[in-house]
């Protein structure tokens, strides 16, 4: 009997992952301080980490079903450095009960592993699959504190627009199935296109938008980012959104050459330009931090959907470069406001008056993280925008850099408005709070590599340029 080769070995980081997440849950039920659980489940997550480290990019699973691709490489390696970093930070300080601690660990582990498969699968079932492992725990941590009522609505407006978007991704699977007979990436790509094709990638271009915000499918984001626990924020501002644009990366692949460039790149700039201006436009006249990252976050969506429209250029080595800016700049952006919460409220900018004075080393990180945000020169924001924006010049789309330049200008107001209210507002409430030493490492760290990959962006940006051109060149070599 012949017993096929799965390639497990490639799979271990994932396999891993579901273990952490077990033995994180098993800790916490035998022990009285769920905190304890971080520390067995963060030890497998490094390991895990490692495990990816010593693979490679071309390694594959499941008979070529799974990774085999720098993108996939690049993605399982963002999302278990995400979930270190939150383990991390949960283990330090009273941001979750002690009862609750192992739950939100293992719900962390479970999205995450997720958002790996959701990143890596070549298979438009496994896609779907790794979005409900994804989604599902995502709404549990909206709505983690349960006595909340502004967390208990952020995890039903999350649950039900969630629910749509995978209504809609579904019906696209069945009707790429019923064009196709298959749902494969390698057999989708070489598929003729008709209208039935058409139809389900447009429907399933439409479940994936709700899922990174983008205009108009954003509705659900203000709301979820500012009702969830800041800790649970951090987490789902970043990886989700990740996860999102590394599969509509695949499916813009599959679009071009199926429902043919133009029609692709024509959606793609349309959505990016009414994100880009819509989300700057919402963050402009917000009051609260929470929910001015959240229109942030739907602005740096459009962003990042401008790299769809310019794949034969550079675009994906720019969509995964601007990932992981977008990542430390946010994420850190998130950990300084936990921290400000830590000292009282932190919910509007009057809130942050004269942090600058008592907290001048994580105000420093902050000012780092919104002049990123903003893409002022010397970050990773300002390379990260520039290397989408030369994309687009070398594709000829020179109007949709005007349209992102708009953007990225009416940005500025509302970023620097935060570091005005930590400096020049005057020193407001002298009272602080002990801080977690694991907060303030991650926050400074995060704000470094923010500057030093804006200063050195051939660190990272060559190795992606590397990486992305491979899959690029398969895939588009019945289109070009």
């Amino acid at each position: 009997m012949n017993i096929p080769d799965l390639g497990l070995s490639a799979f271990l980081p994932e396999i891993l992952l579901g273990a952490a997440a077990l033995i994180v849950l098993l800790v916490g039920a035998w022990s009285r301080d769920g905190r304890r659980a971080g520390w067995p489940g963060g030890f497998v997550v490094l390991v895990a980490l490692f495990a990816w480290y010593r693979g490679a990019p071309a390694d594959a699973s499941f008979a070529g079903q799974y990774g085999g691709d720098g993108a996939a490489y690049f993605a399982r390696g963002l999302f278990l450095i995400v979930a270190l970093v939150m383990t991390w930070l949960a283990a330090g300080g009273r941001a979750l009960a002690r009862a609750k601690h192992a739950e939100f660990l293992s719900l962390v582990y479970i999205s995450t592993l997720g958002m790996m498969v959701m990143a890596s699968a070549q298979n438009l079932a496994l896609v779907f699959l790794g979005l409900e492992t994804m989604s599902i725990p995502l709404y549990v941590l909206a709505a983690f504190h349960r006595n909340e009522p502004a967390s208990l609505e952020a995890g039903l407006k999350y649950f039900l627009y969630g629910a749509f978007a995978s209504a809609f991704f579904v019906y696209g699977l069945g009707l790429l199935f019923v064009s196709a007979g298959s749902v494969d990436f390698r057999i989708l790509l070489a598929a003729p296109a008709d209208s039935v094709a058409r139809a389900g990638l447009l429907l399933i271009f439409v479940g994936l938008a709700f899922k990174v915000a983008a205009v108009p499918f954003h509705m659900w984001a203000p709301d979820a980012y500012s009702g969830a626990p800041t800790l649970v924020t951090s987490y789902f501002a970043v990886a989700p959104k990740a996860a999102g644009f590394l599969a509509l990366y695949r499916w813009a692949l599959v679009a071009h050459q199926t429902a043919g460039p133009g029609e692709t790149a024509v959606l793609c700039a349309v959505l990016a330009c009414l994100t880009i201006l819509a989300g700057n436009l919402g963050a402009l006249v917000q009051t609260q931090l929470k929910r001015m990252l959240a229109y942030s976050s739907i602005a740096h969506a459009g962003y990042l959907l401008l790299t769809l429209v310019a794949l034969g250029t550079g675009g994906g080595a720019a969509l995964l470069f601007y990932l992981a800016a977008y990542g430390m700049m946010t994420l850190g952006a998130f950990v300084v406001l936990l921290v400000f919460e830590r000292d009282g409220r932190a919910a509007t900018y009057d809130d942050i008056t004269g942090r600058g004075y008592r907290r001048p080393w994580l105000s420093l990180a902050m000012t780092v993280f919104m002049i990123s945000l903003a893409g002022i020169p010397s970050t990773v924001g300002f390379v990260g925008k520039f290397q989408i924006f030369k994309s687009l010049v070398l594709g000829g789309h020179v109007g949709l850099v005007l349209v992102a330049v708009l953007g990225t200008l009416i940005s500025v107001a509302y970023y620097l408005r935060v570091v005005v209210y930590l400096y020049m507002h005057g020193e407001g409430d002298p009272h602080i709070s002990a801080v977690p030493r694991a907060w303030s490492i991650v926050a400074l760290a995060l704000a470094v590599g923010t500057l030093t990959l804006g200063l050195f962006p051939e660190l990272l940006w060559p190795t992606l340029s590397h990486w992305v051109p491979a899959i690029g060149k398969a895939a588009w070599a019945g289109t070009l």
